[in-house]
């Protein structure tokens, strides 16, 4: 169950990393 759960963790930083600044620059780009 743990490296299941470190493996889950490790995906989802690596879709936080990509998904998450797209996300602010629209953010940023709405709110000029």
């Amino acid at each position: 169950v743990d490296s299941f759960r470190k493996e889950i963790c490790s995906q989802a930083e690596k879709l936080v990393a990509t998904f998450f600044p797209q996300k602010l620059l629209e953010l940023d780009a709405l709110l000029k």
